[in-house]
């Protein structure tokens, strides 16, 4: 089943050996998170909105780029609002675009378990969000867990 899943998504499987470990893999090691990544670029959304934007898959070229590279590394996604609206459905809208985004890195052929979402609602502005720009706070961004 999982390779007509693969060959329906375009996705490649592959299986990991681990040498000299008849046990099977070794324990993890311990996470580094990975900081100021440059080419990770935020998802943006319109306001009161959890669709994909239209140019999602290319704004996310880095995560993507980076997962294919690194595929023992996981990636958290974070979910944000700007603070038009109440804390607790802005954390809720947060958690949906965060989920959305999700959606798209498994499509792109990420497996879900190198995923985590999580919201931080209005709690983590970009910009201030009395400005006329906090349309840039509505967005999704990416934290890199590197796993030696």
């Amino acid at each position: 089943m999982l390779l007509a899943v693969a060959a329906l998504t375009g996705c490649q499987t592959t299986q990991t050996t681990h040498a000299g470990s008849p046990d099977g893999p070794p324990p993890p090691l311990p996470i580094q998170k990975v900081h100021d990544e440059p080419a990770l670029a935020d998802v943006l959304f319109e306001l009161d909105s959890a669709a994909v934007p239209e140019d999602a898959v290319a704004t996310m070229r880095g995560v993507l780029h980076w997962l294919k590279k690194y595929p023992a590394d996981s990636v958290t996604v974070v979910g944000h609002g700007c603070d038009l609206g109440n804390r607790r459905y802005n954390h809720a809208l947060g958690m949906k675009r965060a989920e959305t985004i999700r959606a798209v890195l498994v499509e792109q052929c990420v497996p879900e378990s190198r995923i985590t979402v999580v919201s931080r609602g209005e709690t983590a502005p970009v910009v201030p969000n009395d400005s006329e720009h906090r349309a840039r706070n509505r967005r999704v961004s990416f934290e890199l867990q590197r796993h030696h």
